[in-house]
């Protein structure tokens, strides 16, 4: 018997045409995902502000005043107050631009208004997720200077790029200090410096050094510092300050860069030694905002001046819809000292019908 006859058929391979277009197709996908990589790496160097100190640590045994700053978009008061007055300034805005455009093209305006992002989303860029700002001794024993520690959210070292290359064309003084670039960026000595992530300004240099030494050197917290975290617990925003050499009204002073006189009459009506200070601050709504100051070691007559202080903000800023409450219970040598602010949203209710 004859074998079968079994018909082979013989593979066929891919034409060159196809075997070039998988290879180009591999390869636009390989390059495709390079740069999705690239761009997507150079958008995290732009946006992500890259390793941050905590705040706090600038301060040290010599500090004489701490305030601190938690992050106030975690904090629905603060969120809420935020996109209100936003909100408000956002109306007023708009209704000015209206009444200058031409009437064929409101549906700018209008499209505008659909897409514009809510207060707290817009500004989050502008708001540190961490601040500290403290008073320290200079080489000028009558003179305190201001350092602040800031983390913003985004963007710093972009902005740490170009600070540097405007520095450089206006040939600004740059000092190193433990391994920090300092750029002194105004005749009026105004420095500033960039420990990772974090920004550092300063008034003075001398001050500014202290604190970078400080930094470098990773001491302990400080006691003032304890005070702030335990204020810190109840409030947004916390500061402490401890006596000595300067006394209260010095310190408030020094802070706002007035003369004890300029302050107000006020500061004329108590002996102002004290030992310890703490006070915290929070919006409590998009309508209101409370205050505490607890002074211990306060000398006569301070609880009746401080309310004498706040009526005189109340006068200058003389805005009719507020409601100012402030209560002074002084016991001996412990002050302390609550004020209230509510009303705002009649005031900014206000403010944008006499603006708009």
């Amino acid at each position: 018997m004859e074998p079968d006859s079994t018909l082979v058929e013989e593979k066929q391979g891919l034409s060159g045409t196809a075997k070039t277009l998988i290879g180009c197709g591999i390869g636009c996908g390989v390059l495709f995902f390079v740069a999705a990589a690239l761009l997507g790496g150079a958008a995290w160097w732009f946006y992500s502000p890259g390793e941050q100190i905590d705040t706090q640590r600038i301060a040290g045994d010599e500090t004489l005043l701490v305030l601190d700053v938690g992050d106030a978009l975690d904090d629905e008061g603060v969120r809420a107050l935020i996109n209100r007055a936003f909100d408000a300034f956002q109306e007023v805005a708009r209704s000015q631009r209206e009444r200058e455009m031409p009437e064929s093209w409101q549906w700018v305006e209008d499209l505008n208004s659909a897409v514009q992002p809510s207060g707290s989303e817009s500004i989050e860029v502008y708001v540190p997720r961490a601040g500290t700002l403290v008073l320290e001794p200079t080489d000028d024993p009558e003179v305190l200077a201001i350092v602040a520690a800031l983390n913003f959210r985004n963007f710093v070292r972009p902005a740490r790029f170009f600070i540097g290359k405007i520095a450089e064309s206006e040939e600004a003084p740059v000092h190193e200090i433990e391994g920090i670039r300092v750029f002194e960026l105004d005749e009026d000595d105004f420095y500033l410096g960039f420990v990772g992530g974090t920004a550092v300004l300063a008034q003075d240099l001398t001050a500014l050094t202290r604190v970078l030494e400080r930094l470098a050197a990773e001491r302990p917290s400080p006691a003032v510092i304890e005070e702030v975290q335990r204020v810190r617990a109840d409030w947004i925003a916390a500061g402490a300050g401890v006596g000595g050499d300067w006394n209260l009204v010095q310190l408030m002073g020094e802070l706002l860069d007035e003369s004890p006189e300029d302050l107000g009459s006020w500061t004329d009506e108590a002996d102002w030694e004290f030992e310890r200070a703490t006070f915290g601050v929070a919006p409590v709504s998009a309508d209101s905002v409370e205050a505490t100051v607890t002074v211990r070691g306060a000398g006569e007559g301070v609880g009746d001046a401080l309310v004498r202080a706040i009526d005189e903000v109340r006068d200058r800023l003389d805005v009719e819809k507020l409601v100012w409450k402030r209560t002074a219970l002084q016991d001996g040598s412990r002050l302390e000292l609550n004020v209230s602010v509510t009303g705002i949203e009649a005031a900014l209710d206000a403010w944008v019908e006499e603006n708009r």
